[in-house]
């Protein structure tokens, strides 16, 4: 097993190459992903959760746990979440550039 530097949170494919990614770069990832859905972007990863459930009712609405205490760990199936954000804020931006260029 490789022993990844504890700078960098994951790797992303990046214009066809795998590059990881800065601790200082998820944080602006995430903050982005949740001014997309949530308005003034101070929303929790629950209410991100609800939306995509609402959002994805067949795929993920009998996947959303319920909101935890402060004293409980988070569920593992927020991951589902979380990915399908991200899955859905990169087909959005990909969309918007084709878009831009077509005109």
């Amino acid at each position: 097993m490789v022993d990844y530097p504890c700078h960098f949170s994951f790797f992303i494919l990046d214009e066809g190459k795998l590059r990881a990614v800065k601790r200082s770069e998820e944080i602006g990832l995430r903050l982005g992903i949740m001014k997309t859905f949530i308005t003034d972007g101070q929303g929790t990863k629950h209410a991100l959760a609800e939306i995509m459930a609402e959002r994805f009712p067949d795929e993920l609405g009998s996947r959303l746990p319920p909101k935890r205490k402060p004293w409980m760990s988070e569920d593992s199936r927020m991951n589902i979440f979380d990915a399908a954000a991200l899955a859905l804020v990169f087909r959005l931006k990909k969309e918007n550039d084709y878009n831009f260029q077509a005109k």
